[in-house]
């Protein structure tokens, strides 16, 4: 999918890397860096990212996505389906897929006890 490509490539993993520099990667670590980028994202602060965030957020960094692809994108966060993204759904989707992902190592745990 070309949105996935993009994202990857101008995707949070320069956040990621500026959140765990010092830090060792741990669950607790990465799940409260998790906490600060869904707030980041959460401009509203009520608690949930909704389409019109996530289209903001993915146009800032650069990503030239359609409002398709930003449809596509809350349908795989959006596990309950009520059209917002809360942070549970953010945190499952980004550590099942998208760490993976953007480490290149698919099916791997990066998480350390």
């Amino acid at each position: 999918d070309a949105f996935m490509d993009r994202q990857a490539e101008f995707g949070v993993a320069g956040h990621w890397q500026y959140k765990m520099a010092n830090h060792k990667l741990n669950a607790k670590h990465l799940k409260d860096a998790c906490q600060q980028l869904f707030n980041e994202i959460d401009e509203d602060g009520s608690g949930a990212i909704d389409e019109a965030e996530l289209s903001q957020l993915l146009r800032r960094l650069g990503a030239p996505v359609s409002d398709h692809e930003i449809e596509s994108v809350m349908r795989i966060f959006d596990i309950d389906g009520n059209g917002t993204i809360d942070f549970e759904e953010f945190w499952t989707a980004l550590h099942t897929t998208w760490f993976s992902v953007l480490s290149g190592d698919i099916g791997k745990s990066h998480i350390l006890a």
